[in-house]
């Protein structure tokens, strides 16, 4: 498996043991071909998902940074209530990802990085949209210095 793909498994399972929100659905990538379609008199699903997948991959000299998004997505009748709940897991992503930007082998995030808005273009009929990007990377073995802070 590729690093790329390592970082992203791991956050993504952070992330799924972190959050807890009522019927908060993860995936990778992209979402499901099922969850986009919908039979004749089948209910709507209103949970709300994440999805966390690689932007893009930069050479910076010696180093690679690697670029993740999330998308945020909250679907509902009321929009009043859709765009609410959006901005709160909003808000609830961008801080779990601040509070745990290192994980040891696991991943690093860099927090100078994160950038959050509101994608008006990408919402469509049934999702209000919201992303994160970041950079994140596999951080360095143990040091005696990440011992010294807690990690």
């Amino acid at each position: 498996m590729s690093k790329t793909l390592k970082i992203q498994k791991h956050i993504l399972e952070y992330l799924e043991e972190k959050i807890k929100y009522p019927n908060l659905k993860f995936y990778e990538f992209f979402l499901p071909k099922e969850s986009g379609m919908r039979k004749e008199n089948e209910e709507k699903e209103n949970s709300p998902i994440i999805v966390l997948s690689p932007l893009n991959e930069i050479k910076d000299n010696l180093f690679r940074k690697r670029i993740f998004r999330i998308i945020i997505g909250v679907n509902g009748e009321d929009d009043a209530k859709a765009s609410k709940e959006l901005f709160e897991l909003g808000e609830l992503v961008v801080e779990t990802i601040e509070k745990n930007s290192l994980v040891p082998g696991k991943f690093a995030i860099n927090p100078s990085t994160i950038k959050s808005e509101f994608n008006i273009e990408e919402c469509g009929m049934d999702y209000w949209v919201y992303s994160v990007t970041f950079e994140a990377n596999i951080p360095t073995p143990k040091s005696n210095l990440l011992a010294e802070r807690g990690f």
